[in-house]
């Protein structure tokens, strides 16, 4: 599953509003408002909020990976924000987040296998080119250039 599939230009908010947790989590999942991939929205966000009561999704280095796994979407469906106010999350290194990832999906090992790609973007080179990035169409380039040399190449991808 690449990351540029999953994430269309469409679903990247390179400046988020929202500057808590609930505004942060809330603002992501409104893109999905009316997707058609999506059987029941309110659902979906108690989901993904019921999933980070349980524990942060702050990964640490400046990144959160909100998330579920639930019955109410047909496909994965997935969203990018950038936060130009890092924000309190939560996260494991107690430090603000500025990177956003939200994912949902009803496949367990699909989830597990998509977090994992994700957590890759923890290098700070990666990281860094995010941050760095002027818009939505700068943002999907470096997924993609991410997928070619990250999910490509057996030897990076540790």
């Amino acid at each position: 599953m690449k990351i540029s599939e999953i994430i269309p230009k469409d679903k990247i908010i390179p400046q988020l509003k929202g500057r808590s947790k609930e505004e942060v989590i809330n603002e992501l999942a409104d893109l999905f408002k009316d997707d058609p991939r999506v059987y029941d929205f309110e659902a979906l966000k108690n989901d993904i909020f019921k999933r980070e009561k349980i524990m942060s999704t702050g990964i640490g280095n400046g990144i959160a990976i909100p998330h579920c796994t639930t019955n109410v979407v047909k496909e994965y469906i997935a969203a990018f924000g950038r936060s130009p106010v890092p924000v309190e999350f939560g996260a494991i290194d107690n430090q603000p987040v500025s990177i956003f990832f939200l994912i949902a999906g009803n496949d367990v090992k699909q989830h597990m296998k998509l977090l994992g790609s994700l957590t890759k973007f923890m290098k700070n080179e990666i990281k860094e080119q995010l941050l760095g990035a002027k818009n939505s169409d700068e943002i999907y380039h470096v997924f993609k250039e991410f997928e070619e040399r990250f999910l490509n190449n057996p030897a990076l991808n540790r």
